[in-house]
């Protein structure tokens, strides 16, 4: 006698969290299909798919495999792109490494653009870094870079100093102050 085997319909899987795999038996009085919850199947999913380096943020090789790229993040979120190591220790929140050695003149290590539609007036995007002292409800501390259509603009919400030869400490630089 033949054996017939029958496969519900999808609808009647969306009462379930049940799923049926089919697959070829490796012994011959085996049953081919075998039901699995949705957490066994994920679990499985993850285990053979999904596999990468904790910390790194993955990307696909362009051979659609997972592979790790070159952001990595600690556990204390720091994020860090291109920070050499074996295992990259960014030391800022956020912070980008750019081996020169191997780059161009015109191949900058970090470029922020900004596209406006006619008509340009000027001081559209740009950078700004600002400071709160009250938990982020106000920033009354700030200095940008702000593109022009005639000049490049550096504003500063507040005195502007300069630090020549300066030890570049965030909190106090050491150096000649140029006011």
């Amino acid at each position: 006698m033949a054996i017939i085997y029958s496969y519900p319909t999808v609808a009647s899987l969306q009462t379930t969290d049940l799923f049926i795999i089919s697959r070829v038996p490796t012994d011959p009085d085996e049953i081919s299909n075998f039901s699995v919850t949705l957490n066994s199947l994920s679990t499985y999913i993850i285990d053979q798919a999904f596999n990468g380096t904790d910390n790194y943020i993955p990307k696909f090789d362009g051979t659609a495999s997972l592979v790790n790229s070159i952001i990595y993040q600690d556990d204390d979120g720091h994020v860090g792109i291109g920070v050499p190591g074996s295992t990259p220790n960014p030391v800022h929140k956020f912070e980008v490494y750019d081996d020169r050695s191997e780059n161009l003149p015109s191949d900058y290590t970090q470029v922020v653009s900004t596209v406006v539609g006619a008509p340009f007036t000027g001081g559209a995007g740009g950078v700004l870094s600002r400071l709160s002292t009250d938990g982020g409800s106000t920033f009354p501390y700030g200095i940008s870079l702000i593109p022009g259509t005639t000049a490049s603009d550096l504003a500063v919400s507040g005195r502007l100093a300069f630090h020549s030869n300066s030890d570049l400490d965030t909190s106090s630089p050491l150096g000649i102050l140029v006011k």
